[in-house]
């Protein structure tokens, strides 16, 4: 689930809103949850029903989903994230602050062994049985994965008691040396699943939204997912 979309002043921990249209990202890691929330929203934007963020009162006005031109929108299966073309480059937005549970403190860096340690627990945990990823893939991220590029920064997001501290920004990783193309696949179908999963800690509560881009071995942009 994202943070509230839109404009907005946060103080002391509150965010003040407007009198205009927000948005809401949820994201399903199941066909079943997919099918639970499409219906709830749809009964609730149908019977003009109120819907509860915090203390504010919203009204449902438009629903999109997968296929509408929508960029943070898509559907897709796991299947189908296996069978993506394989690539070396794996390129990553994060749209909100993103961060990394170690021990009792978050680490605020895009490490890769951090990313895809985070997307494979995800992967492991909702998709079907057949298609887990083996832990033996966390030793080639290791030894094969690093930084290519990154253009990041720090920020804060501050709650009733609490403050968050992440990273938000692109960043590019590519798997160096010799990697079989079965490790390929998995990376791959990670770096795709980012998209729906999130990425790190708290992305319940709206942290670690991404963005993925599809990106040739050599280094040249294609069109953003």
């Amino acid at each position: 689930l994202s943070l509230l979309l839109g404009p907005g002043r946060r103080r002391n921990g509150l965010l003040h809103l407007s009198p205009r249209p927000y948005t809401l990202r949820l994201t399903a890691l199941t066909e079943e949850i997919y099918q639970a929330i499409q219906g709830a929203l749809f009964e609730q934007m149908v019977t003009e029903a109120v819907v509860r963020v915090a203390t504010a009162q919203f009204r449902i006005i438009q629903l999109k989903f997968g296929g509408t031109g929508e960029p943070y929108a898509a559907q897709t299966s796991y299947a189908e994230l296996w069978q993506r073309p394989t690539r070396r480059i794996y390129a990553f937005r994060f749209i909100t602050p993103t961060s990394f549970r170690t021990g009792q403190f978050y680490q605020p860096l895009p490490i890769p062994s951090s990313v895809y340690h985070s997307l494979w627990l995800k992967w492991n945990a909702f998709a079907p049985k057949e298609m887990a990823i083996g832990d033996e893939l966390l030793a080639t991220v290791g030894a094969n994965v690093f930084p290519a590029t990154h253009h990041i920064r720090t920020r804060s997001v501050e709650g009733s008691g609490y403050k968050f501290l992440g990273f938000v920004g692109s960043c590019r990783f590519e798997a160096l040396g010799k990697v079989a193309e079965a490790d390929l696949r998995a990376l791959t179908a990670l770096s795709e699943f980012a998209f729906y999963a999130g990425v790190g800690s708290k992305t319940t509560e709206g942290m670690g939204q991404t963005l993925v881009e599809n990106v040739r071995t050599e280094g040249s942009p294609s069109e953003q997912q």
